[in-house]
């Protein structure tokens, strides 16, 4: 139980902090946001960054939270060593709490370090419940996280709204016109498969192209590239640009893992340490495992580009079974000759990335 002695003021975090928190961050986590990260937050609408000021105006900790639309995500709690176990991290909580509950936020939901028994308690105390593992989604050392949820308001309009939408197979047209609204303006050229390519792979049985109708309009999409019964890979997942930072996309993979139960749906997200956006390639692979998906033991390369394995899954799956599959896929869409040159299921670490060409050469 945390000794409440410890006075604070807790206030939003200017530029003036960002030194001393990104000190905080490198001697609390083993994996830490870097001050630019930092900074960047002070720009995002969607983040509310608090810290902590002790009686010399130091700080003593802090917290970040995303907030979009109704849901939050409690991105960063960090105490400084010799303010610990002081009302610190429980103070710069409810603050969140107090917030989440007059802007009628859905829920409020993080991750922590199994072996954090401390914050554990301290999340629990405060109506956090678990309701999930990652496996091995921490670093140095790799360990588990849990997943800890508090339902704030789970009858918010847009909540709802989420709920009432479906997920279903359009008709040609309208897999045309959102072919060329969304996936053109969501993904690079060289990434993209032409629009004839999907429709064939579609006509042949092998392609399922998802789209979330909310009402007569389609708000999102998630085309599955089959592969053997009961194995599909995500292909493309792309959320509508006028709906895009609205749980849309979180909400995409919750139906898609409804409709596809029975499916081991897998896919590629870039690799930040190859990525020409690091913290965007981060944050992508944060999204994934929010929403539930599991980080397999084996990289890719697509032509030319370092990707991550994810998987979603009633459980793990192991990486030979799903390596097999994943080839699978390939193999049986491009000629033998293409698939050596520019596919390689698993990654070789020791071997000189591939030429970087566009899918569709």
């Amino acid at each position: 139980m945390e000794e409440k002695n410890l006075h604070v003021r807790i206030v939003p975090m200017t530029a003036d902090h960002l030194d001393e928190v990104a000190e905080l961050e490198r001697i609390c986590f083993s994996t830490p946001w870097s001050r630019n990260m930092l900074a960047e937050e002070l720009d995002n609408y969607l983040s509310a960054f608090l810290v902590a000021l002790d009686d010399n105006d130091k700080v003593a900790g802090y917290a970040g939270l995303q907030a979009v639309l109704d849901e939050g995500y409690i991105t960063n709690v960090a105490v400084r060593p010799d303010c610990r176990k002081q009302g610190v991290a429980g103070k710069l909580l409810q603050v969140f709490l107090d917030f989440a509950q007059a802007n009628h936020l859905a829920f409020l939901t993080l991750e922590v370090r199994a072996s954090n028994y401390p914050a554990i308690a301290l999340y629990g105390s405060r109506g956090f419940r678990g309701v999930g593992r990652r496996k091995n989604y921490y670093e140095h050392p790799r360990e588990d996280a849990i997943i800890m949820t508090m339902l704030v308001d789970a009858s918010s309009p847009w909540t709802q709204q989420l709920v009432s939408m479906e997920l279903r197979i359009p008709s040609v047209e309208q897999l045309r016109t959102i072919y060329d609204r969304d996936l053109k303006e969501a993904f690079p050229t060289a990434e993209l498969k032409p629009l004839r390519n999907i429709e064939k792979s579609w006509a042949e049985g092998w392609y399922k192209p998802y789209c979330l109708f909310d009402g007569d309009n389609i708000v999102g999409e998630a085309f599955l590239w089959l592969g053997h019964p009961g194995w599909a890979l995500l292909d493309y997942l792309c959320v509508s640009s006028i709906r895009r930072n609205g749980g849309v996309g979180a909400s995409i993979l919750e139906k898609l893992r409804e409709r596809e139960a029975d499916t081991v749906i897998f896919g590629e997200s870039e690799a930040p340490e190859d990525a020409p956006d690091p913290e965007m390639a981060r944050r992508r692979l944060g999204f994934y495992a929010r929403c539930g998906l599991r980080t397999a033991g084996y990289d890719t390369e697509m032509f030319g580009v370092h990707y991550k394995t994810l998987y979603l899954a009633g459980g793990p799956v192991d990486d030979a079974a799903l390596m097999e599959e994943h080839r699978f896929v390939y193999e049986n869409t491009f000629s033998a000759d293409k698939y050596h040159k520019y596919v390689r299921i698993p990654i070789d670490p020791k071997a000189a990335p591939g030429p970087k060409v566009p899918w569709q050469q």
